[in-house]
Parts: structure tokens; C-alpha cells; sequence
């Protein structure tokens, strides 16, 4: 999924045969976008079957530590992306990056309008998307308990992501943010994940009753 990613942004797309099947089947299946929908479904995946295992072993969720965690991992990295990214515009080595860093900082930068987006941080959409929904995820999993009702709010999501996609373009604002990229319906490919963990836990827990 990484170097789908590296690949797309590298340019290195343009190395390859400019042939129907390359274009509109091949990359397709190797490109950045699908790199990122792989990522999703892992990260979807992981994240909730190591909440679920928490909460069969302890009887909770312990959400405080779970944030804390995430911040650790993200943020030195990020803190030191952002701090060089500004420092350059400063320097007049980027462009101006003022509005889009508070789009940044803030996780949102899916959000971010066109006429606000800089290429700079590209790739932090994907990280709101991620961290967004790792703010309501633990909630849901920690308060509902049934396996059922967990399914059933993971396919409605599902679901309005899917619709939404498939409409999306006949609407004007659209045309003025990455609308693909807000949270619903960008969150779709971590849902499948999450679905996969819960149906992988609920399979286990009959094999061990």
C-alpha cells in the first residue's frame, strides 16, 4: 500500500507503457488512490480487532489511553513535518501555507477547500480521515456490545458512503472541495476493515465457546 503511495507521488506512473490496459486496468489496481483504500482497510482492521481484544480481556475500552497512544505514534513525526514545512514557506522556499496549516493542524484537512489546497500536504487528508474516525470508533465499540448492532452500524455507513459516491459529482459545491475525501464517504474502505476484525472476533469467541 506504501509504495502504491511513494509511486503515485514520485511520478513514477509515467514510466509505464501509456497502453488501454496499463491505464484503465493495471494502474488502476496499483495506483496511489488504491494504495490508500488498501491502507484504510488494514489500518480498519488492526485498530479495532486490538480494541476489541482489549475489551474481552479487560470488560472496557480504556479511550484516554487509547488517544494517548495514537498522539505518541503520530505526533513527533507530524510536529517535525509541520515545523519544516512552515519553516520553508517563511523562507520563501514553499509557497504561503498559512490557511492550509490551520486545515492541517487540526486533522481536517479533508475538508480542505480546492482554492485552499496546497500539494505540500497532500497526503494529510488521509491522515484526518484515519484520526476522525479513531475519535468516534473506540465510543461505539466501548457502549454497544452487540456484534449485531455493530454490523448493522458499520453496513448503514457503508451504505451512505457508497450512495454518496455514486451521486456526488451531480452536486455544484462538490466542485469546489474533494468532497470524495470528506469523512463519509472516505471513511468506507476503515468500516470494511473494521466489519472484517468484528466478524474475525465473534468467529473466534464461537470457537473458543
Amino acid at each position: 500500500a506504501i509504495v502504491m503511495v511513494l509511486v503515485t507521488h514520485l511520478d513514477l506512473s509515467e514510466w509505464l507503457p501509456d497502453t488501454p490496459f496499463v491505464t484503465q486496468r493495471l494502474w488502476r489496481m496499483i495506483s496511489g488512490d488504491f494504495g490508500v483504500q488498501l491502507f484504510f482497510v488494514i489500518s480498519g482492521f488492526l485498530i479495532t480487532a486490538l480494541l476489541l481484544k482489549e475489551l474481552q480481556t479487560k470488560g472496557t475500552i480504556n479511550i484516554f489511553q487509547f488517544l494517548i497512544r495514537r498522539a505518541l505514534r503520530l505526533l513527533p513525526a507530524f510536529g517535525m513535518f509541520l515545523i519544516m514545512a512552515l519553516t520553508l514557506s517563511t523562507l520563501g522556499i514553499l509557497p504561503h501555507l498559512n490557511e492550509s496549516v490551520i486545515y492541517a493542524v487540526f486533522y481536517i484537512y479533508n475538508f480542505v477547500p480546492r482554492y485552499k489546497y496546497a500539494y505540500e500536504f497532500a497526503h494529510l487528508w488521509s491522515l484526518g480521515v484515519e484520526e476522525q474516525f479513531y475519535i468516534i470508533w473506540p465510543f461505539i465499540l466501548k457502549f454497544v456490545h452487540s456484534y449485531k448492532k455493530l454490523l448493522l452500524i458499520l453496513l448503514i455507513g457503508i451504505s451512505m458512503s457508497c450512495f454518496l459516491l455514486l451521486i456526488y459529482h451531480k452536486w455544484a459545491f462538490t466542485h469546489s472541495y474533494f468532497f470524495e475525501r470528506w469523512f463519509i464517504p472516505a471513511c468506507c474502505p476503515i468500516l470494511v476493515g473494521a466489519m472484517g476484525a468484528i466478524f474475525h472476533s465473534n468467529f473466534s469467541l464461537r470457537i473458543k465457546a
